[in-house]
């Protein structure tokens, strides 16, 4: 939790793993067949080679040497291609993504949309996160990685936002989310609780 950590393949590609993220490989197998698998949020840098497969439980993911984020928690799955060319699959349903784009998992099957602020997509590498239209619960969810707090809502599964945080200031971070949501929060010791201001 509340950390970054970036390390090489046995082939030399690079990854870099956001807080909570898990990736386990067969060492003796990965020269021959470069399959590992993706628990949480993972930034690649994939050296060129045969066949580079991303295995996450909604969907799975195969590159020829490119750059890519991939990010696979709960029920969302979405992976956004920075160079080279992707293809990413789930149940029946697959797209291919070039450099700009970005396949996300929907209840209609594994869509493809051009991502608006590409630049943003790794930019938690530097510590900055990125939510463009996204569920308040899942911006929740990654304050909770990123600074090992709590928090604890309620009601607020249907509200979305844009905001960009940092994960260096926890205070910081809850004001950006949630003053523009007319939200308020109270923090003790690793416990946020947040809830609707009284009307």
């Amino acid at each position: 939790m509340a950390e970054q950590t970036t390390f090489s393949l046995p082939d030399k590609s690079v990854v870099v793993m956001n807080a909570d993220s898990k990736i386990t490989w067969n060492n003796r197998k990965f020269s021959n067949s470069r399959h590992l698998r993706l628990n949480g949020e993972a930034y690649f840098d994939v050296e060129k080679g045969n066949k580079f497969v991303i295995e996450t439980k909604n969907g799975t993911v195969e590159v020829l040497g490119t750059q890519l984020n991939v990010f696979s928690r709960n029920n969302e799955f979405r992976v956004s291609c920075i160079s080279g060319k992707v293809r990413v699959a789930s149940n029946n349903s697959e797209q291919i993504i070039l450099p700009g784009e970005t396949a996300e998992l929907t209840p209609n099957g594994v869509t493809k949309s051009t991502l608006q602020n590409p630049g943003k997509v790794a930019a938690w590498q530097q510590g900055i996160f990125y939510f463009e239209d996204k569920p308040v619960v899942s911006i929740f969810a990654e304050l909770e990685r990123q600074f090992d707090v709590s928090i604890k809502f309620n009601g607020m599964e249907d509200r979305f936002i844009t905001a960009t945080f940092s994960n260096k200031n926890l205070k910081e971070a809850l004001d950006i989310v949630c003053i523009p949501m007319d939200l308020k929060y109270e923090i003790e010791n690793k416990k946020v609780t947040v809830y609707e201001k009284p009307k």
